[in-house]
This record gives structure tokens, C-alpha cells and sequence, in this order.
């Protein structure tokens, strides 16, 4: 099973090195981490099976080809915002667009069947340091 994550990796881990987007894990290897938790929580790079980076080791390729291809994550907060990571600062203006759609299109596909009224009911949009801007929902 050591053939995921070697000493040498947690090390790295462990003296606060994190050049790395994604952590991938097995739950075999779960416990290897855990004393990692304060360094990669943070960060929000603690396996999680919420996200799908904590997978069975049969779903382990798949799971990183998806991340490959551009999934999109995201979360709801206690007072039902959404926040989605739709881009980075290399991204170009048709690349954020189309990620913004298919992000409105996941929401859309989760909306409850017995919901009546406005889905969504104001939405704004900002980097991470700057600004942000409201969008027109309608």
C-alpha cells in the first residue's frame, strides 16, 4: 500500500511544503495523513470524501482524470452561499465563461424537484483579493 505516498512526500508535508493543488487518497492510507491534518486543512487539501479526493482504490484513477479534466467543486456555507473556484488568473475570458456555465448547470441539475419560486435569489462574483461584482440572475 506504501506505493501512494512515500516517507519522503511526508516529509515534505511536514516541514510546511505544499506545492501540490490536490491530495489524492485511498482510506488505507487515511491514518498515514492524519497527523498532517493541521498543515493540509488549512489549505483545504485534506482528503475528503465530500469533495472525492478520499476514494477506493479502484475509483483512484478515475477520480484523478476528473480532477484532470477541470471538475468543479463546490461547497454551501450556513447561510446558503455557494463558493466555487471557476478559474485561475491564466485562465482566458471564454475559459472562465464556460466554467461559470457548467457551474450554474450543476447547480441547476441539484435544485430540488418540490422547490417553487426563485432558485437563486442574488449573485455576485469576485477573485480571491479583489473586488466583486454583482450578476444579473435573470
Amino acid at each position: 500500500m506504501d506505493k501512494f505516498i512515500d516517507k519522503e512526500a511526508l516529509a515534505e508535508i511536514g516541514s510546511g511544503k505544499t506545492d501540490f493543488e490536490i491530495l489524492f487518497t485511498t482510506p488505507e492510507m487515511l491514518p498515514k495523513l492524519k497527523p498532517f491534518g493541521k498543515i493540509l486543512g488549512p489549505r483545504s487539501l485534506m482528503p475528503n470524501p465530500k469533495v472525492g479526493t478520499l476514494v477506493n482504490e479502484k475509483d483512484l484513477n478515475q477520480a484523478i482524470l476528473r480532477a484532470k479534466a477541470g471538475q468543479v467543486n463546490f461547497r454551501v456555507d450556513a447561510g446558503r452561499n455557494i463558493h466555487a473556484q471557476i478559474g485561475k488568473i491564466t485562465f482566458t475570458d471564454e475559459q472562465l465563461l464556460q466554467n461559470f456555465k457548467s457551474l450554474m448547470n450543476a447547480l441547476q441539475d441539484k435544485r430540488p424537484l418540490g422547490l417553487k419560486g426563485k432558485y437563486f435569489i442574488a449573485g455576485f462574483i469576485k477573485s480571491t483579493m479583489g473586488p466583486r461584482w454583482k450578476l444579473n440572475i435573470d
